[in-house]
Formats: structure tokens, C-alpha cells, sequence
């Protein structure tokens, strides 16, 4: 070997061999795993185990705790401090970047009615990864696990009947991929748990996640309007990460619209609350909740009115149209896709959705004498006849006040 001999290199040559090693191992594992669940969001990969990512944070810890030993003794014992220091450094910044990735989508969903959820390039493989760290838990953590026809179901004890809402959440997807017109790819993952202290749920591709103990769920079944709704977005086909990082998806007016339409009362729940919005001039038109300000903002008055102008949108066009403009859409061109598919603008769109929710309470206020006849002839009259004046005096007046506040309908 040209008189280069082993026992000239010195022990902190060694150490500091080894430390820029390690160091470029944690950092190929890294970029390996991004590109790996890039790809997979990019296909449209449901449920992604949860093995591959445990082998890739494996090589990590292990090359960043190798790379803290070796880049420590160094930086004590010298020589080349600075450079020992430097590498070490380089060591952690990928774990700073998983930190922010992960977090960042912990808060986006823990906050997400009260700020703007805009993606960046650097998270755009993070959903993907979430999406496997939740199949990991739910592996882990939920000793309950049953498939069915559509869909696998994790769940723990507390679920008193998990054959029966298997059952029925097996009707359910079939029934909404019939009225879609499509056929589900894969089955479902339906994760039953309050997921990293996380209230509600979410959902990803094939992932559905839907808290059973949600307060804000007052049903009486045990699968709840929560699971419905988580499970309508895998139905329609919930967009990737890639997809928003390029501005090609759907506005929450029409995401979350869906899920609410299909999985609430249109009667007890929509209805009301878009009513109550109006009445307190808050609600948002068409227009501005698909302006860049709302277009990816998930308020809850675009869930409330959202899930009222799907359901009109559905009723009135057929699934066919929607399914074409929520797959098609884009950011930039929202406005013109709705003209392309529906023919309307969204002056008039917002005009005949209104439209709507004042003809059901019309229809729903006008058979008075029958609908006291109803009341009386149950238990609490008396009570039931005071609350049922008291929400047809507040009709009366949101519709008027509506009629004076809005401007006149151009297509009429």
C-alpha cells in the first residue's frame, strides 16, 4: 500500500471517519423515506404500513446516536473541532425537519377550524407518513380488529357491539359508492380512537380515523355521524399532499361539503345552522369561500353551508357532475370549472342554494294545523307547541330578513 500502513492513522482519524459516516447514513435513510412517501402519496397509496417506516427511523436514531458519540469525542479530544461540530450539526437537522413535519400537521388538524391549512414543499410527503405512523398505533395500541366486505375496523372494549357496526358501516359505503356511481379499490382502514390527543377525526387515503367518544357527537348509534363522515371522504377519494402542492384539488367548500351533505340530517342539522348564520349575517357566499382566503380554510361555516350547497348541488345535478368537478378542479381555476361543468356562476350557484333551505322551511312551516294536531296528541304538549311557535317566529323572521338583506337573484 505505498508504505501507508493502519497504524498511522491515529484513533481520532477513526472517529472522525466514523462520524461523517454516520452522519451520511442518517441522511440517505431520510431522503430515501421522503422519496418513498412522496411516491406513495403521489399514487394515491391508502392506509401505508407502518413496517417501512419503522425500518427508516430505525437507521436514523441509530446513525444520529453513532454520529452524537463519535462527533462528541471529537469536539472534546479534538483535532478539527469545527468540523466534528459541523457534521454533528448537519446529524440533527433531519430530526428537526421530522419535529416540524410532524407537528406542524399535529396542530394543523388539532386547529383547523380557526386558521389557513396551506401546505409547503417540505411537507408535502408528511401526510403519508402520518397516515403509517396511525396504522403502527392502531396495530399497537387497539386489540380489536375485524374486516369486513369494505372496510377493517380497529376499535378497542369500549365498543359494546363492533360486529353490528361493521355491519352497518359495510351498508354504508356500499350504499354511498352506489349513489357515486364508483367502486371502492381497497378496504377501508376505520380506526376507532382518539388519535394523539387529537379531537374528532381525519381522514387520508383509505384512512378513516373518528374518535367514539367525540362530544360533539350527541347519536344514540354507535356508529356516529363522525364515523360517516370520516368514511365519506375515502369514499369520494380524499386528495394527496402532492395534489395541494400543486394547487390541484378541491376547496374545503366542496371537500368537506360532501362529507357533511352525506353524513348529517339535512332537516335537523343543516338546515338550522345555515339558518343561524343567516339569521346573524355571518354566512359567506359562494364566491368568497372559493376566493384564496377560504378556499383552503376550515371554518365551520363552510362546513355548515358547504354540506347545504352539496346536498342541493347532489339533488338538483345529479352525483355524476359533482364527482367530475371534485376530481377536476383546481385552485386557480375554480371559478371557470363551475361554469364548464354546471353552467351557473357562483353569484347564481349561492342564489340557488338559498333558494333551496327557504323552500323546505316554507314546506316545512306550512302544514301548521296537522303539525300541531301531531304535537298535541304527544307527550309534553305544551312544551313542544311553545318550542315548535318559538322556531316558526324565528323563520319568519331570518327569511325576512334574508329577503331584505340579500341582493335579488339575477337568475329568477
Amino acid at each position: 500500500m505505498n508504505g501507508y500502513h493502519l497504524e498511522n492513522i491515529s484513533a481520532h482519524e477513526i472517529m472522525w471517519k466514523n462520524c461523517s459516516v454516520y452522519v451520511l447514513i442518517l441522511w440517505v435513510s431520510f431522503l430515501a423515506m421522503h422519496g418513498y412517501y412522496v411516491l406513495l402519496d403521489w399514487r394515491q397509496v391508502p392506509h401505508p404500513s407502518y413496517v417501512p417506516l419503522a425500518c427508516f427511523v430505525a437507521t436514523q436514531v441509530f446513525g444520529l446516536l453513532l454520529a452524537v458519540i463519535f462527533g462528541t469525542w471529537r469536539i472534546l479530544r479534538g483535532p478539527r473541532r469545527i468540523k466534528a461540530a459541523a457534521w454533528l450539526s448537519l446529524g440533527f437537522l433531519p430530526m428537526f425537519i421530522w419535529y416540524s413535519q410532524v407537528s406542524l400537521n399535529f396542530q394543523i388538524y388539532g386547529e383547523r377550524n380557526n386558521r389557513q391549512t396551506e401546505m409547503h414543499w417540505y411537507f408535502v410527503s408528511s401526510p403519508s407518513i402520518i397516515a403509517a405512523l396511525v396504522d403502527g398505533v392502531a396495530h399497537w395500541t387497539l386489540p380489536g380488529r375485524l374486516e369486513g366486505n369494505h372496510v377493517v375496523m380497529f376499535y378497542d372494549q369500549t365498543i359494546p357491539d363492533p360486529q353490528a357496526d361493521l355491519t352497518a358501516m359495510d351498508e354504508y359505503i356500499e350504499n354511498e359508492a352506489k349513489f357515486l356511481g364508483v367502486s371502492p379499490k381497497t378496504k377501508f382502514h376505520w380506526v376507532r380512537k382518539n388519535m394523539f390527543g387529537l379531537s374528532g377525526g381525519f381522514a387520508m387515503p383509505g384512512l378513516a380515523v373518528a374518535d367514539p367518544n367525540d362530544p360533539r357527537d350527541s347519536s344514540d348509534h354507535s356508529v356516529t355521524y363522525l364515523d360517516r363522515h370520516e368514511i365519506d371522504h375515502c369514499v369520494i377519494g380524499p386528495h394527496g399532499a402532492v395534489a395541494v402542492f400543486i394547487g390541484h384539488y378541491p376547496p374545503t367548500l366542496f371537500l368537506e361539503g360532501w362529507a357533511v351533505a352525506r353524513a348529517s340530517s339535512w332537516e335537523n342539522a343543516i338546515v338550522p345552522s345555515c339558518r343561524e348564520l343567516r339569521k346573524s349575517s355571518r354566512s359567506l357566499s359562494v364566491r368568497e369561500m372559493i376566493s384564496s382566503e377560504y378556499y383552503n380554510q376550515s371554518d365551520q361555516r363552510i362546513y355548515t353551508q358547504g354540506g347545504t350547497l352539496v346536498k342541493v348541488m347532489l339533488d338538483r345535478f345529479g352525483p355524476e357532475k359533482f364527482l367530475e368537478l371534485y376530481r377536476t378542479c383546481s385552485r386557480k381555476t375554480i371559478e371557470a370549472d363551475i361554469r364548464r361543468i354546471y353552467g351557473l356562476t357562483p353569484e347564481e350557484l349561492d342564489s340557488l342554494y338559498w333558494r333551496e333551505i327557504d323552500a323546505f322551511l316554507e314546506s316545512r312551516f306550512s302544514l301548521l294545523p296537522l303539525r300541531l294536531h301531531l304535537l298535541l296528541s304527544g307527550r309534553n304538549a305544551g312544551r313542544q307547541i311553545f318550542a315548535f311557535g318559538q322556531d316558526f317566529h324565528e323563520h319568519r323572521g331570518s327569511v325576512g330578513h334574508d329577503r331584505q338583506s340579500r341582493p335579488q337573484d339575477r337568475s329568477a
